[in-house]
């Protein structure tokens, strides 16, 4: 597909398969070729900003040419945003899916090098594509908005500039509160494996399947373990459900919130640190959000944060929030490196 025939669309979009030597090999046989969907403005300039779109959990990069009648897509957002003054930019959004329903884009043995695949293959792709050098900004919403947030404080010299809306944030309350209740599906499974096998031959699985599959998942990139059968550890004992303390305790190094103290003058390095949240998040991240932007605050880290009345699904709306502030700082950025 080289163009999406969209009348209102104004910028070309491109779906482009790119090979990803980071993931070739991953214990899960995903693909390591994988679609990337790229939106370019009219104007073909090397100066222009570059923000790359994290897609969510359970979520891949053509999701984001989904058509919805009663709101703007993402590309319509763009357009909009351009129209209104915003200065152009490139937008790129890579493929972090995986057989387990997504990747957190970090590296982990237990289903690939997902970190690696954008700080490496995917940088290095739009440097040689469109001619375009870092830094760049990064963006998503809930697991997007975890891997926009990690990633930017670990390579604040790649990514000037990060937007998380409703991201993963504070584990103790978006996480921890699933633990019983995938605990109860999977003890009626005679294993994880055969609980992956059902989930994917379903055609509707229920809420409960997605807790369950969204619990292994975060396993298989935070608590990755090589001597066990899938290679990773859940975060409770799958015969009595008690949480296993040790291995909830690798889950809470992979959290953002503990990571202000560690990543702090990483983060004192990027020109927008963006979060936002719905006040009736189903998951409680708006509490996470605040939480710690509260840890930021102390550490006197520069962000901008805004909360506004909504849920966790279907506010991808909230995009046209932070890009024109991404695109401010990435000017700002390209300027200071000139």
């Amino acid at each position: 597909m080289k163009n999406w025939p969209h009348p209102k669309l104004k910028g070309k979009i491109e779906k482009i398969e790119v090979e990803f030597p980071s993931l070739k090999g991953n214990r899960l046989k995903d693909p390591w070729v994988r679609s990337i969907i790229v939106y370019s403005p009219h104007e073909n300039d090397s100066k222009l900003p570059v923000i790359i779109l994290l897609p969510p959990f359970l979520g891949t990069s053509s999701g984001a040419l989904n058509q919805d009648p009663l709101s703007k897509n993402l590309f319509e957002q763009v357009d909009a945003l351009i129209l209104k003054g915003v200065p152009p930019f490139l937008l790129v959004i890579p493929d972090g899916f995986t057989s387990y329903g997504g990747s957190q884009y970090l590296n982990s043995p237990a289903i690939g090098n997902y970190e690696t695949m954008i700080v490496r293959d995917l940088v290095y792709w739009i440097q040689t594509k469109f001619n375009f050098s870092p830094p760049f900004g990064l963006m998503g919403r809930s697991s997007g908005g975890y891997g926009a947030v990690t990633l930017g404080m670990k390579y604040p010299d790649l990514f000037s500039a990060a937007a998380c809306h409703s991201g993963d944030l504070y584990f103790e309350w978006c996480y921890k509160r699933d633990f019983p209740a995938a605990y109860e599906v999977l003890k009626k499974h005679p294993s994880i494996s055969a609980f992956l096998r059902e989930f994917w031959k379903k055609e509707k699985p229920d809420s409960r399947d997605f807790t369950t599959l969204n619990v292994i998942a975060m396993s298989a990139c935070y608590s990755p373990n090589l001597n066990s059968p899938l290679k990773f550890d859940l975060p409770f004992d799958l015969k009595t459900s008690e949480l296993r303390r040790d291995i909830w305790k690798k889950w809470l190094n992979h959290d953002p919130v503990f990571g202000v103290e560690k990543f702090k003058e990483n983060l004192k390095k990027l020109k927008l640190l963006f979060l936002d949240c719905g006040n009736k998040d189903e998951y409680f991240l708006h509490l996470g959000a605040r939480i710690f932007t509260e840890k930021l605050k102390n550490s006197k880290i520069s962000y901008h944060y805004e909360e506004y009345s909504d849920g966790h699904r279907g506010t991808g709306y909230r995009f046209s929030a932070s890009i024109p502030l991404l695109v401010k700082a990435l000017l700002k950025s390209k300027a200071e490196k000139t």
